[in-house]
């Protein structure tokens, strides 16, 4: 079972940024799909000698481009399933072991107020599993995928009827007989789980990294700097995330973390943060990339990155100071926080 006391780094550390292609600072490509959709030609009319028309030829950039945005679709599902089993999946395990424990028998002392999955988060690992089967073949995720989702989705279903027999109270009626038995299933499916989720985390963090740098390359050749800044931001918070983690610097001991060492990673996300909120604030920068700037949530997303910031500035200033913290703030519990809200806001800013 996961620990409880890190799993905040893991979550985090494992939330990934939607990949986007950057066409301009568009990154869309209606014109390559209408061509494609033009291209496939109709069936004969029944009984007509008729010979059928030739679409339009497709250009190698458009047919480019279009390979290119199935290869964004697909990722994006093997992404979605990534942060969905770091975040309401993982939730859900961990409140269940919080209160029923991870022993042979179940607690039946502390009361359990369940999260349940329910079909909307069991739809994305069904898209992500369906995907396995669709181009481009991705040889080490689709096998990922494959290994894992079908336990996923057993796991789910099992929290499901744990959900409803909690709700139902019925163990009241029948001693938490059904529960033990629901109890011994989970231990051994969270136990089938370990391995290939931590394998499949640590393949897709290599793929988004991988495609984060790119896309901040094409960004900067673009000119699209406030989006360039803003990935560039998220980058540097997971970098501090990462550094947190694997120094296992908690709310515990923040206070003690050595300054020489925390300062580098706390001034590379003070910049790339301060630097998009200036750029935001460019005309403009603004309309060259109104595709972004002009997103409904893209004020949002503003909001956010300047909290995100806040958060790592409260830190600095604990550690500083050399106080033990003494709620959550300045503490990596609450920089992890404010960073999955600006990847989620960024994820809904470019859908």
């Amino acid at each position: 079972m996961r620990n409880k006391g890190v799993a905040i780094f893991l979550v985090v550390v494992m939330i990934t940024v939607m990949v986007m292609g950057v066409c301009g600072c568009d990154g869309g490509i209606p014109s390559a799909y209408d061509k494609a959709s033009a291209a496939i030609g109709g069936q004969k009319e029944e009984g007509t000698e008729k010979p059928e028309a030739p679409g339009p030829t497709i250009s190698p950039e458009e047919a480019e481009a279009i390979a290119r945005e199935a290869r964004i679709v697909k990722e994006n599902a093997y992404i979605t399933l990534s942060n969905m089993m770091g975040e309401r999946f993982q939730d859900s395990l961990e409140r269940y072991f919080k209160y029923l424990g991870s022993k042979e028998k179940v607690s039946q002392k502390q009361p359990y107020s369940p999260y349940s999955m329910g079909e909307y988060y069991t739809k994305m690992v069904q898209e992500a599993l369906d995907y396995v089967e669709k181009e481009p073949e991705m040889p080490e995720l689709d096998t990922l995928v494959e290994e894992l989702a079908p336990v996923v989705l057993d796991t789910m279903a099992l929290l499901d009827k744990i959900v409803s027999y909690y709700d139902l109270k019925n163990y009241v009626d029948d001693d938490f007989e059904k529960g033990q038995e629901y109890h011994t299933q989970l231990l051994a499916l969270n136990e089938q789980l370990q391995e290939p989720w931590d394998v499949y985390n640590d393949a897709i963090s290599k793929m988004v990294e991988t495609n984060q740098n790119a896309s901040l390359l094409e960004l900067k050749e673009a000119n699209c700097m406030i989006q360039y800044y803003a990935i560039e931001s998220i980058m540097n918070a997971k970098k501090l995330m990462k550094y947190l983690q694997e120094g296992e610097i908690t709310s515990d001991n923040i206070h003690k973390t050595k300054m020489e060492e925390f300062q580098p990673h706390y001034e590379a996300l003070s910049k790339s943060v301060l630097a998009f909120l200036e750029m935001a604030e460019d005309s403009a920068a603004k309309e060259n990339e109104q595709s972004f700037t002009g997103a409904v949530r893209f004020s949002l997303l503003k909001s956010e990155l300047a909290e995100l910031k806040t958060c790592a500035t409260e830190m600095y200033d604990l550690i500083k100071s050399g106080k033990k913290a003494r709620s959550d703030t300045g503490t990596p519990y609450a920089l992890s926080e404010q960073l999955s809200a600006v990847v989620s806001e960024y994820n809904y800013t470019i859908e």
